[in-house]
């Protein structure tokens, strides 16, 4: 079975594991990803890295009030489709997450 926890701050800094590679999405649009590793953030948050189709390496921030896009419960290794849209400022976010390999529920932003 695939493991579904994200890591405590503690527990990442512990096992030294190198997220270099990540950055911040700064395009719009829908991309095939898969979920790499989940870290709980501050401010109730869960950083969540992927690996995307075209090999780029992202990371994201689910918040709480957003139910973290199910990205809590998702276990790590799923085939997913990542959406990102501006918000009122233009800056790119995380705005909806779909499991792409089952018939699972598409958690995404309420308007």
């Amino acid at each position: 079975m695939a493991e579904k926890r994200a890591y405590s701050k503690k527990q990442f800094h512990a096992l030294g594991i190198d997220t270099s590679d990540y950055k911040f999405n700064e395009q719009e649009g829908s991309f095939g990803a898969v979920l790499d590793l989940k870290v709980w953030g501050a401010n109730k948050n869960i950083l969540a890295f992927f690996t995307l189709e075209d090999e780029r390496k992202i990371i994201s921030s689910a918040p709480c009030f957003k139910g973290y896009f199910g990205l809590a419960d998702i276990p790590i290794g799923t085939d997913l489709e990542l959406m990102y849209a501006p918000n009122v400022k233009g800056k790119i976010y995380l705005s909806g997450v779909r499991r792409r390999s089952s018939d699972e529920p598409t958690h995404t932003e309420s308007n």
